[in-house]
């Protein structure tokens, strides 16, 4: 196979070590790419990166720590924007910026939301469902 780094037909699928470090808890694996034997790059594949990605937010959500980082890192798994998040919750985003910098402590009813819609897609369709279904917010206009 051809090396997409150095351009050699010497580019062999095989499984890649990787490691994801959040707040100080790695996690290591192993996902299927490809290394070079002249060059020694190694590609692995946006998909397999992203279930590698998607297994440590589950695994995140599963066990902890209840931490701004491993709220974070479970947030863009799923994938919500922090504004997103913010408006589901009914909270200002600088709320949830400070939970996700570690200057406030996670409140504990955002954490598991979270973690309900990473784990449970019936909780992600339902959350859906509310957003699409919830009234305007009336603006104010002076005249």
């Amino acid at each position: 196979m051809k090396c997409n780094h150095c351009g050699k037909d010497t580019a062999e699928s095989r499984e890649i070590r990787h490691e994801v470090d959040v707040d100080g808890t790695r996690f290591v694996g192993k996902v299927p790419g490809h290394k070079c034997t002249s060059c020694k790059e190694t590609e692995i594949a946006l998909d397999d990166l992203t279930r590698f990605e998607r297994a440590v937010a589950m695994k995140l959500a599963e066990q902890g720590p209840v931490n701004g980082a491993s709220l974070r890192y479970m947030r863009k798994s799923i994938p919500l924007s922090a504004a997103a998040l913010a408006e589901l919750l009914r909270v200002a985003p600088e709320t949830v910026s400070r939970w996700e910098t570690g200057e406030r402590s996670v409140d504990r009813a955002a954490w598991l939301v979270v973690r309900s819609l990473l784990l449970d897609p019936r909780a992600r369709s339902a959350i859906a469902k509310l957003q699409d279904e919830a009234p305007e917010r009336p603006v104010a206009i002076a005249v």
